[in-house]
């Protein structure tokens, strides 16, 4: 579609387009950058886990999800799939989400120099 305006009038044009092979192909890459882009994601997320989260962490955000039950026994990258699982699961948004914004109030507190007394479990 074309769109002119000339002297307070708006004219407009619609041109037809095939549906052609390179479209396919845009679309394919499109959709090949999108897994690309997803599989790094959880990559990063998963050596975020692993780099900054100390098993007894790992632990808490287990028991927080009630995934709590074996975990003690289990090695800390079979801790971290499951923790991935249960977060990539569109079911569990909103607990993931609570959890997320709760460890972000305890960062806050164990940084703040009176207030990290009281963060005895992090």
């Amino acid at each position: 579609m074309y769109i002119q305006m000339e002297d307070n009038i708006i004219s407009y044009t619609v041109v037809e387009s095939n549906y052609t092979e390179e479209n396919k192909n845009l679309e394919y890459v499109l959709q090949e950058f999108e897994n690309v882009s997803s599989e790094d994601s959880i990559i990063a997320q998963m050596k975020e886990y692993d780099e900054n989260f100390t098993n007894k962490q790992l632990l808490l955000i287990c028991e927080f999800y009630d995934l709590a039950k074996k975990m003690r026994t289990m090695k800390k990258q079979d801790i971290i799939a499951t923790i991935m699982f249960f977060e990539g699961d569109v079911n569990n948004v909103e607990i993931v989400m609570k959890r997320k914004i709760f460890w972000g109030y305890m960062e806050e507190l164990k940084n703040d120099k009176i207030m990290k007394r009281y963060i005895i479990n992090w």
